[in-house]
């Protein structure tokens, strides 16, 4: 049991890190380099200057994309971290059922009463 427990929550500490991650990353998009960008085209003027905040302008909302998908991998991750823990606590609640109930042998008759 303690090796499921420990997997579950590393997944958990995983996800949170994911979730870490994007904020610092939404933070230096919807701040520091607005900031930036805001501050050059207020000081470079010109043909240049012009593409160069356009391509400004594709990098914050790729970095926006970016940070969504990042969002959305660490709910996969505890997602997919819930089912299998719940999956495998439920085969570990059977296993000690079979137990319980004298093994896990055969109980003869060739058929089972058991619903899946």
């Amino acid at each position: 049991m303690n090796a499921i427990e420990f997997n579950f929550r590393q997944a958990k500490q995983q996800a949170e890190s994911l979730d870490d991650l994007a904020s610092r990353l939404e933070s230096l998009t919807s701040s520091e380099f607005r900031d930036v960008m805001q501050s050059l085209s207020g000081h470079w003027k010109g043909e240049n200057a012009v593409s160069y905040i356009q391509k400004g302008a594709r990098l914050e909302n790729e970095l926006v994309r970016t940070v969504k998908e990042i969002r959305k991998t660490a709910e996969s991750i505890r997602v997919t971290a819930k089912k299998i823990y719940d999956a495998e606590m439920y085969a570990k609640r059977l296993a000690e059922e079979r137990s319980f109930r004298g093994g896990g042998g055969s109980s003869g008759g060739g058929g089972s009463s058991r619903s899946w």
